[in-house]
Order: C-alpha cells, then sequence, then structure tokens
C-alpha cells in the first residue's frame, strides 16, 4: 500500500543467461519495511560484491544456484534454501544459504529476517556483504540501522562469535563488509521504538535463538521457526 510494507526477496538464479547482461546475483537478497531501505541493490558493476551475499576469496561467484527447500505462508512469512555449490564454479567446497522471513508478530516486531549461510570444504576467507540506503551504527555482535521514518533495523551475529565489521561508502548508500569466521548465521528484527533482546543458547549453526515468543534454530538445510 505504501513505503510502510514489508518487501523481502531473494534471487535464485537456477540458470545464468549466457552472452547476456547477467549479474553474480544468485543468493542476494533484498528487505525494505517501515519507511527503511535496509538491504538494497549495491552498484551496477556486475561484482560478486555488488550483491547482499557472501564474497568468498577472489572468486567470481557467477554460477547458479539450485532451490533445496521451500516453505511459504499465507502472510508472507516463509523459508528457503538454496545451493550454492554452483555459484563458485570448479572450487572443491560445499555451500548452503538459507533465507527466512517472519511477519506473524510472535517474535515482537513486525519483521523478523534470518540468513544462514553454511560453508564446508574450504578454508578461504569470507565476507559477509550487504548494501543499505539507511545509517549504519557498528555494534559489537552486529550492527544498527536507522532510517528517516524512526524505525530501526538490528542485524546480530550469532555465528561467527567475534566479528569484524567494516562500512564503505558506496554508490546508493553503505556497503556492510563483515568477517571473521567460516559460516554465519544472522538475525535482523525491524521495527520502530526499542529492538527486542535476541537470546543465543549454545554456539555455531546449533545455536538456539529466541527473539519475543519465536525460536530460530538452522538444521540440516533449512532455517526452522516456531513459538
Amino acid at each position: 500500500r505504501d513505503k510502510n510494507d514489508f518487501v523481502a526477496s531473494i534471487y535464485l538464479k537456477q540458470q545464468p543467461l549466457k552472452s547476456s547482461w547477467s549479474f553474480p546475483e544468485a543468493g542476494g537478497f533484498r528487505i525494505w519495511g517501515l519507511g527503511g531501505r535496509w538491504a538494497s541493490a549495491g552498484p551496477d558493476d556486475g561484482k560478486r560484491g555488488d550483491e547482499n551475499v557472501v564474497v568468498v576469496g577472489e572468486m567470481a561467484g557467477e554460477g547458479a544456484a539450485q532451490p533445496r527447500f521451500f516453505e511459504g505462508e499465507m502472510d508472507g512469512s516463509g523459508v528457503v534454501s538454496m545451493d550454492m555449490d554452483n555459484v563458485f564454479e570448479n572450487n572443491g567446497f560445499e555451500s548452503l544459504r538459507s533465507f527466512a522471513v517472519d511477519y506473524s508478530g510472535v517474535s515482537g516486531v513486525p519483521g523478523l529476517f534470518v540468513v544462514v549461510d553454511r560453508f564446508s570444504g574450504d578454508t578461504l576467507e569470507k565476507v559477509w556483504v550487504m548494501h543499505t540506503q539507511e545509517q549504519v551504527v557498528v555494534e559489537d555482535n552486529g550492527f544498527l540501522l536507522k532510517a528517516d521514518s524512526g524505525a530501526t533495523m538490528r542485524a546480530t551475529f550469532v555465528t561467527p562469535t567475534e566479528i569484524k565489521v567494516d562500512v564503505e561508502e558506496a554508490e546508493r548508500g553503505g556497503k556492510i563488509l563483515v568477517s571473521g569466521g567460516e559460516n554465519f548465521f544472522v538475525v535482523m528484527t525491524v521495527q520502530n521504538g526499542i529492538a527486542p533482546e535476541v537470546e543465543i543458547s549454545g554456539s555455531g549453526l546449533d545455536a538456539e535463538v529466541r527473539v519475543g515468543e519465536r525460536m530460530i534454530f538452522f538444521r540440516e538445510d533449512k532455517i526452522i521457526l516456531e513459538k
């Protein structure tokens, strides 16, 4: 209806289009809502780091992803997982990205978003990237975004627990780069007012996370949301 509505999306790119104006966007996501453009598009330079993805070493990451799991709800909530093995062609390691959206309000906020990136079989440096059009405040375990509307997004990194957060100026706002681990488990809440507490039990991808009355897990190949 208006700029306060939520819109979240993620690119699968199941088959790259050869000899075309094609971007390395597999796994890239967008999140807008409550007047904020939290996760937005980067510059149109055709580089992997121009998307909201994980950049692995110097690899281009121009391959295609394959669907692994999908479950949707009537209110627009849902979980999607994609096999990212072929995104970095001939790389010799396995990768999966799972993306969850929760509009139910069970978490105590109107928008809850979770991203998990799992890697195995390599030792290359990994950088989690997100472009935003909002003001960025770096925090110990993540970052806080502030929109002119007064709404905020708080991102909490469940893993890695010791992260380095850099913010670069970009063509369309800011570029957030997070490094410090092999896998990423990120919980993001969008709200008016104070962000809810993110309670974490355990560590790594096996951690159990609670936000309000919402429990969040990552098991096998997907994010699980339970009440």
